[in-house]
């Protein structure tokens, strides 16, 4: 029992570390409580999350080079091109998404 309590709180560390590496601390808390949908309104203020639909499964059939260093790198880099246009700030990419946002 032990064993199995010391592995459950290794996991838990671990998955709420990614969460803080995604998320602010305060959205963290608030995802802890059961707050569900986190919705927050602010005038004037955009945020953009593209997830590309279907990447994870293109990751197992296209080759790496091809799927990260070509597909991936071109949709990001005119999605930075997009941002930089229109006076967007790039927060993060994570994986196969890509966040921005404005008004901030």
């Amino acid at each position: 029992v032990f064993l199995f309590a010391r592995e459950l709180e290794k996991e838990y560390t671990k998955s709420e570390e990614v969460l803080l590496n995604i998320l602010p601390s305060s959205i963290v808390k608030r995802i802890k409580r059961g707050e569900f949908p986190i919705v927050d309104h602010v005038a004037g203020v955009t945020i953009l999350f593209a997830d590309l639909v279907g990447f994870t499964k293109a990751s197992a059939e296209l080759h790496p080079n091809f799927l990260i260093g070509l597909f991936l790198r071109d949709i990001f880099n005119e999605f930075d091109e997009l941002a930089y246009e229109h006076g967007l700030e790039k927060i993060k990419t994570i994986g196969d998404a890509y966040m921005v946002a404005g008004g901030l």
